[in-house]
């Protein structure tokens, strides 16, 4: 189109010039070109024209402002949808936050098992247990970081901020006790075991200010430091019976560096440190540690474990009330079983002591919001040299160490070291542990109410594999002699009420040895710190209180199985 319009004004432009020639020769006679060339020249300038202001408008601001305009519009667009997800968890966070602090009823709906009788909570009908690939990590967390402050830090900081924290109202590390008389051997009665029903009766578990003086003690101890004692210990250790041991030094020295927060508040950040320095190497290292897993086919498989960061990193966890209860958060389906039992929190260890602090001095009531942290130490870290170790390793080596002890006397079947820091009230729901259980309290004191594995049918344990409170207990005995509930919480706290147990307040320095397939229902009294290393399964028992198949048939099994 545009080499015709070139060509036709070529041609006008070449009978203008003739023309011009023509009246200046005095041929004035001669054919001259008709006026509608000139009509056509003029329209050819019209057109070019148009073509340079089209051209023009082409390169003008208005074109170009309209493209920033749609990019403009296209970053709103993106900034609202990441506006709109964050909002959407904050939402949720600050819900929570808000129901919290005003203490606005249970978030957690327990669901129990069927009763004996074959009676099912109507709950169970809401229940999705089917394998889905739906687990988001966001349901499970509350991020304070960036949030309002909570009331109980204005207050802390309003009226303890000079110091003035005295401590719990009851120091139960100091409380006067009554102990059994020392045995040369084992008992055939032992332990006395009673109700638990009575047990509560006469301390009920959330009456934390008002304990039974003195308490007496049923459960033999020993002095770490005589040997003649430890020898006894020893026996009880093989009659798979629970005792306790007190005077450890290692456990009394570690109590003192950790009652310093700033010294644990380290150690975790060393932990982090060296993490972090670790996968800074591997990172750099990339193309080697992918060749290695080429070679490696073991590597490929599915139930691969992940690789292991030595050092001990720990995390807050936070209930709407003092009840804590285990669950598997990849098998919780939020929308059909509500609230989690606990949501993860973004609290550094410092936070977390400061909060147990204050539950300590305001004697904190079970209805308010409770926190725990909790640390593990993984069992290949006793492999490494002691100055690489985490802080945890390092303070408890009869624990965590390379050489086995009286705790960790089985150490290719050790599990590591587990850490759990409680405050005042917190509870954690009857489970049991298939290995055998060796517990020192670091820091502060807890209460410990054991039953024997024959008595698993009373414990409303959890018996499906797939549920997410697999071989745990929704049983709150706070709520005993409570009308306000359920009539299958009801009947199944009747139930528990008969099951034979035994208590015993575990303080700082001692050592707790809870047998295989022992269920155990914790109490935090105060401020504390506990760790324990666990020697591995046994499967004979007693023939008095049963064995890992009694409990198996109760409660459906082990995780082991399960996966």
């Amino acid at each position: 189109m545009f080499q015709r319009r070139n060509r036709t004004r070529d041609k006008v432009t070449k009978v203008i010039i003739r023309n011009d020639a023509m009246q200046e020769s005095g041929r004035p006679n001669a054919t001259r070109i008709p006026a509608t060339a000139f009509d056509c020249k003029s329209k050819i300038n019209s057109d070019t024209s148009r073509q340079r202001k089209r051209k023009h408008r082409n390169k003008s601001p208005v074109n170009v402002n309209s493209d920033i305009r749609a990019l403009i519009v296209l970053g709103f667009g993106l900034a609202f949808l990441i506006f709109f997800v964050y909002m959407r968890v904050a939402k949720k966070s600050l819900t929570l936050l808000v129901n919290r602090d005003n203490n606005s009823g249970r978030l957690f709906r327990p669901v129990y098992p069927a009763l004996p009788d074959g009676r099912i909570d109507p709950n169970r009908k809401n229940e999705d247990l089917s394998f889905k690939n739906d687990y988001n990590p966001l349901d499970f967390k509350i991020m304070y970081d960036g949030k309002p402050r909570m009331k109980w830090e204005e207050d802390y900081d309003k009226d303890f901020s000079d110091g003035s924290v005295t401590g719990p109202s009851v120091d139960y590390t100091f409380l006067e006790t009554s102990w059994p008389q020392l045995r040369t051997s084992v008992p055939e009665d032992y332990p006395q075991l009673e109700p638990l029903a009575n047990i509560l009766e006469r301390w009920p578990q959330d009456q934390l200010d008002n304990p039974p003086v003195p308490f007496r003690e049923r459960l033999m101890h020993f002095d770490y430091n005589d040997t003649v004692q430890m020898e006894i210990a020893l026996l009880f250790r093989k009659s798979e019976l629970p005792f306790k041991v007190y005077n450890v030094p290692e456990i009394i020295e570690a109590g003192k560096k950790w009652d310093d927060d700033e010294y644990v508040q380290a150690g975790f950040n060393e932990s982090i440190r060296r993490r972090m320095k670790m996968r800074g190497e591997m990172a750099g290292n990339k193309a080697k540690h992918k060749a290695e897993r080429v070679k490696d086919d073991n590597r490929k498989k599915k139930n691969n474990p992940k690789k292991k960061y030595p050092g001990s990193f720990g995390h807050a966890q936070e209930s709407n009330n003092n009840f804590f209860a285990f669950f598997i958060a990849e098998r919780w389906k939020v929308k059909g079983m509500g609230q989690p039992p606990t949501m993860d929190i973004d609290w550094p260890y410092i936070t977390w002591a400061k909060h147990a602090r204050y539950a300590d001095q305001v004697s904190l009531s079970a209805d308010k919001a409770h926190f725990y942290f909790q640390a593990g130490v993984d069992q290949s870290e006793r492999f490494i040299e002691r100055e690489k170790q985490s802080f945890i390793s390092r303070d408890l080596p009869s624990f965590g160490g390379a050489q086995e002890s009286f705790f960790m006397f089985n150490a290719h079947e050790s599990s590591g070291v587990q850490c759990r820091f409680g405050e005042r009230g917190v509870t954690a729901a009857f489970h049991y542990d298939t290995g055998r259980n060796m517990v020192g309290m670091i820091l502060g004191a807890k209460r410990y109410i054991l039953s024997p594995p024959i008595e698993c049918p009373k414990m409303g344990i959890e018996k499906n594999k797939k549920h997410p409170l697999f071989r745990h207990s929704v049983l709150n005995f706070g709520r005993f002699g409570t009308t306000n509930m359920p009539e299958i919480e009801k009947e199944w706290l009747k139930i528990a009420g008969g099951a034979m147990s035994v208590e015993t307040i575990l303080k700082k320095g001692e050592v707790l040895y809870i047998p295989s397939n022992w269920f155990h229902y914790i109490t935090s009294l105060m401020k504390s710190a506990q760790c324990n290393t666990r020697s591995g399964d046994d499967l004979v028992g007693t023939e008095r209180f049963g064995n890992q198949h009694t409990v198996f048939e109760c409660a459906g099994g082990s995780f082991d199985e399960m996966n």
